[in-house]
């Protein structure tokens, strides 16, 4: 993961629920993936200031005095979740009117820049409006567009967000006439540019993006897009629908029980996991031990979704098997520095060791294979996508899931997969778009 010398965060576009906006400081939270997002960053030695403009996060439905509140609330988190927060610098004009505010300007980045000793050049400014970022291209900083959304219905954004960097480089390297297409919930409005395409490459992450909605849109206006269509895509996002089929078809998984509600309790013995129903990158997810550990993974998984799966814990070897056009790769063995294949050891370089082709007999090699092209059929995948597996001693495996959007980043499975089979990440990028064509 990369170090910046800082990262200016647009305080509307990375911590606010609802691009609708907000009436009282009550409705304040941060988003659902931002905090995890940004502790990972933090960790890698990555700091931070807020740029905004007064008036923004309420559109001047709220006074200055709740303004500082909110200051103060979101510089609290940032303490206590070990964030470091160097400032929050704030345009100082205050319209009256949302539509004349200001936007924030060159001088609130030279301010920090003084106060805090930075490099500009080093730094980078995340937000989820073009305009707002404006004054940090002026100077000279790195930007990245976002994509969030509403609650529960989120785009994962950091550190995924060098997937489509990978994919787009590599297009443009190999003569290919690339367009990129960022947006902030409003994708319809694209699509008279989208469908000038000859075909679009998903690299979006979780959420809308993967759930099979983007897929269905884009489907349902003509527009060749790549991996799963929108049935497969909903369907590998829901565990229990899917772990379902997969044990129909008398494959291993997890014996699991669904809970409807934060008062509901899991009747599973210890030790077991509890996650959301539809999430990915094991957002929400915490292995309990302990009795007392069981209302706060209850929360945590239900703040991501509205129904939840307590699975039963199962100590294993982790693996990972990338299925292109029908036909199982290299298995690679994951090795996380945690206890399992969490959220910082898939994105932070030298978190996990990987090991490929896994170190398993052959014969077990072949059966997790096609076992896994079996599921790719049953589950309605197309193109490409990777499947997850627990490996205990006496050599039964579990399946787990199906990531019919796996990433393509440097620390991604898929390209390590392909690539012990003597597939480079050129060759890779080209047969998902003609697969897909």
């Amino acid at each position: 993961m990369k170090k910046y010398d800082c990262i200016f965060l647009d305080r509307d576009g990375t911590l606010n629920p609802d691009p609708g906006y907000i009436s009282s400081l009550n409705d304040f939270i941060f988003f659902d993936f931002t905090l995890p997002a940004l502790k990972q960053l933090a960790k890698a030695g990555n700091r931070f200031c807020i740029i905004t403009n007064q008036s923004g996060i309420s559109r001047g439905l709220i006074q200055q005095d709740s303004l500082q509140e909110i200051h103060d609330f979101i510089t609290l988190e940032f303490e206590k979740n070990n964030i470091p927060l160097l400032g929050i610098y704030v345009c100082p004009d205050h319209p009256e009117q949302a539509t004349e505010r200001r936007k924030p300007g060159p001088g609130m980045f030279l301010e920090a820049e003084l106060d805090h000793d930075l490099n500009l050049m080093d730094c980078i400014m995340i937000g989820d409006s073009a305009a707002d970022m404006e004054a940090g291209e002026m100077l000279g900083l790195d930007t990245m567009l976002v994509l969030t959304g509403r609650g529960k219905e989120t785009i994962e954004f950091l550190p995924e967000y060098e997937m489509p960097t990978f994919i787009v480089n590599d297009l443009r390297e190999n003569g290919a006439e690339t367009t990129e297409f960022p947006f902030h919930f409003d994708y319809r409005k694209l699509l008279p540019d989208l469908k000038k395409q000859d075909v679009i490459f998903n690299a979006l992450h979780g959420g809308i993006g993967e759930n099979g909605k983007i897929q269905t849109w884009l489907n349902k206006n003509n527009i060749k897009n790549t991996g799963s269509g929108p049935e497969s895509s909903a369907l590998c996002m829901d565990k229990v629908k899917s772990k379902n089929i997969v044990k129909n078809i008398d494959i291993r998984t997890p014996v699991w029980e669904m809970l409807n509600s934060v008062n509901d309790r899991p009747t599973l013995p210890l030790p077991f996991v509890i996650k959301p129903n539809d999430q990915g990158s094991t957002v929400g997810l915490t292995i309990i031990h302990d009795e007392s550990e069981i209302d706060a993974g209850i929360t945590e998984a239900f703040d991501h979704s509205d129904l939840v799966m307590v699975e039963e814990y199962i100590h294993g070897r982790e693996l990972t098997v990338t299925v292109l056009g029908e036909k199982a790769y290299p298995i690679v063995e994951i090795k996380p520095s945690h206890e399992f294949y969490d959220y910082e050891c898939k994105y932070t370089p030298g978190m996990s060791h990987y090991i490929c082709p896994a170190d398993i007999p052959e014969e077990l090699t072949k059966s997790i294979q096609n076992n896994t092209e079996i599921i790719f059929k049953a589950l309605g995948c197309d193109v490409y996508a990777r499947a997850d597996y627990l490996l205990v001693e006496n050599g039964k495996y579990y399946f787990l899931e199906m990531n019919t959007l796996p990433g393509m980043t440097s620390t991604s499975l898929v390209p390590k997969s392909v690539d012990a089979a003597g597939m480079s990440f050129e060759e890779l990028i080209k047969i998902i778009i003609e697969l897909s064509l």
